[in-house]
């Protein structure tokens, strides 16, 4: 998870992107940091029954799309 507002989270993806050059394959969609994946762990849900619909659920879709598609 991540959180892009932040220069940590820019400079350490420029640095990976950098480092890596295509050896490793560094996906486009990023995970946001949110409290619904806490509250969904807790509660014993899937972030998709928990939190349909939000940023971090059409994250992991985008994601998941993202490597079977590749």
């Amino acid at each position: 998870m991540c959180d892009n507002r932040t220069n940590l989270y820019k400079t350490l993806t420029e640095q990976v992107e950098e480092m890596f050059q295509g050896r490793i394959k560094v996906f486009q969609t990023k995970i946001p940091k949110t409290v619904k994946v806490g509250e969904a762990i807790y509660s014993g849900q899937s972030i998709k029954k928990y939190a349909k619909g939000s940023s971090v659920d059409v994250a992991y879709d985008n994601l998941a799309k993202e490597i079977c598609y590749e």
